[in-house]
């Protein structure tokens, strides 16, 4: 399996890296999740206009061994929008191997929320299928909806929050070789 990375805070899986350029889960345009078949599945653990603090703010982590392993995405030193003034944002993407868990957990440097030119985040999953889950909050619990997309997120994720995402196609994403695919600066 192939990972292709977005410093935008999402990630998609696939031998095709596709368009660096989605914007909403379920848009229905040009950008959207379910019209570019090309980007599905993507995680978007904090999808919003940012910057790396560093060229080294996206690192990858494979420990256990098989059937076991976790693949660890990790965004550090992020600006949560490209506004801020310093990093003030930490995230990972955890996938289980041989299971159907997926997870984002979060980590606070500090600093505010910059609103910028984009209405702020989306927090959420889309399938090969297209269906697409997308919290509406970075609360604690957030509704997760399958019909109302949710871009508009300005609040950090509470530190150490995590969100479990469990689903059977998962665990097809998970076995077998991993390989990087590459890091997209820019798009949304």
């Amino acid at each position: 399996t192939h990972i292709h990375v977005s410093t935008n805070g999402w990630l998609t899986l696939g031998t095709s890296a596709g368009s660096n350029n989605i914007s909403a889960l379920n848009t229905g345009t040009q950008n959207g999740f379910t019209t570019i078949p090309d980007n599905l599945p993507v995680i978007a653990p904090l999808w919003d206009n940012q910057a790396l603090s560093s060229t080294t703010g996206i690192s990858y982590l494979k420990t256990g061994t098989t059937p076991n392993q976790i693949m660890t995405i990790q965004y550090s030193n992020v600006k949560w929008t490209t506004n801020a003034s310093s990093a003030n944002v930490e995230f990972q993407v955890l996938f289980y191997e041989n299971t159907s868990k997926l997870e984002f957990i979060y980590h606070r440097l500090g600093g505010a929320y910059v609103a910028d030119a984009s209405n702020g985040a989306s927090i959420g999953i889309a399938t090969t299928s297209g269906a697409y889950l997308n919290f509406n909050s970075s609360d604690s619990i957030p509704v997760a909806s399958t019909t109302v997309s949710t871009d508009t997120i300005t609040t950090f994720p509470a530190e150490g929050q995590i969100y479990t995402f469990i689903r059977p196609e998962y665990s097809t994403w998970m076995n077998g070789d991993w390989n990087t695919g590459g890091i997209w600066s820019g798009g949304n």
